[in-house]
């Protein structure tokens, strides 16, 4: 399982058509259960008792280090569970990744994944499932970006509790409006309840989308599938549009001279190409600048899914020798040979032609 590799020579098989509903309704599942775990009304609650119990004195709102000191080791330690069950999200989504590039490769249908059935840590499912290198290094490397975004978003959150109590303080608050500042700041849905849930949301669809392309096979074929609601980005540059996986990165571009050959290819291979990990950190969506300036192919946006941190758009593992795309949609050979030969020859066969021109970019 998750070892074979894709030989456009040997016969492929068929991606399930409902596989986008599916990963939908799975992403869902994750992302309430890490909703759950984030419930700022109860933290609201529990930090309330404490400010009350133990920081609050008789007459003007005075503190010193060594309450904040205490305050921040309470706020450590609430937050330490939500930590643990929000990174199980994170981790089971990307474990849903794997699972759905296992069941793609397959030709009985695409079944429904329980998210309730999977281990919260990545050993147990190790153990029970043969992964190799690719989708091992994704894995580690999903959990420690999980870990980095959780970890800041603990500090930015003891941040602002102290910052509203020391706020209360210099404006002579008395305990019920202490205690009332502390409950909008961990509340408000603009601050700290925002920056959790932007977090799990955005972390949880890129652990499901790269662990799923760690999974699926070199130079195996994705169409990319948007909601009808879906922002105009994502449906103009993901939606309908047909992409080539690799296992490893092709190098960025942005140092190299705009008007070089070199430039040229790394465009139009970012353009094309996928790999676990891709990003488009640093880059825009907007092709101009404030001040009107056109901005160069590597300050702009390519092909990524998650696009921002409300994407629900999914890549779909197609097989170029059984299926073709039409207007979106994908039809089997069978439906209309002539259809799905002019397809291949025109859509599928110069991405697979592309095969030898990763080699130069040691992305093979």
């Amino acid at each position: 399982m998750l070892q074979q590799k894709f030989n456009p020579d040997q016969k492929p098989i068929v991606s399930p058509l409902d596989g986008k509903i599916l990963a939908i309704r799975e992403l869902s599942d994750i992302e309430s259960e890490a909703a759950r775990a984030i419930d700022f009304k109860a933290i609201a609650d529990q930090v309330d008792g404490f400010v009350r119990k133990n920081l609050l004195r008789p007459g003007k709102l005075d503190l010193n280090q060594s309450d904040i000191q205490f305050l921040n080791q309470y706020l450590t330690d609430l937050l330490s569970p939500i930590s643990d069950q929000v990174m199980a999200s994170i981790l089971r989504a990307g474990m849903i990744g794997i699972l759905i590039a296992d069941q793609s490769q397959s030709l009985k249908p695409r079944r429904y994944i329980d998210t309730s059935t999977l281990p919260a840590k990545t050993g147990s499912f190790f153990q029970q499932h043969q992964i190799d290198p690719v989708t091992l290094r994704a894995m580690k490397d999903i959990e420690l970006q999980g870990t980095v975004h959780i970890s800041r978003a603990v500090e930015q959150t003891k941040e602002r509790v102290v910052d509203s109590l020391l706020e209360s303080m210099a404006k002579g608050h008395g305990p019920s409006e202490t205690v009332e500042n502390i409950r909008q700041a961990i509340t408000d849905p603009e601050e700290i309840n925002r920056n959790w849930r932007r977090v799990a949301a955005f972390e949880i669809t890129h652990s499901m989308t790269n662990a799923y392309l760690a999974a699926s096979p070199n130079h195996s074929l994705h169409l990319g599938r948007s909601m009808p609601d879906a922002c105009d980005h994502c449906k103009h540059m993901i939606d309908g549009t047909l992409v080539i996986k690799t296992d490893h990165i092709i190098p960025d571009y942005q140092f190299l001279k705009e008007d070089t050959p070199e430039y040229a290819e790394r465009s139009f291979l970012w353009d094309r190409v996928i790999w676990p990990g891709k990003t488009n950190i640093g880059r825009s969506s907007s092709p101009k600048t404030r001040d009107g300036r056109t901005r160069a192919h590597h300050e702009q946006w390519t092909p990524v899914i998650p696009a921002h941190p409300h994407c629900r758009c999914v890549w779909i593992m197609i097989n170029p020798a059984l299926v073709y795309v039409k207007a979106g949609q994908i039809l089997t050979k069978e439906q209309n040979p002539a259809e799905w030969q002019k397809w291949f020859d025109e859509e599928a066969t110069p991405l697979l032609n592309l095969i030898a021109r990763f080699k130069t970019l040691r992305a093979v």
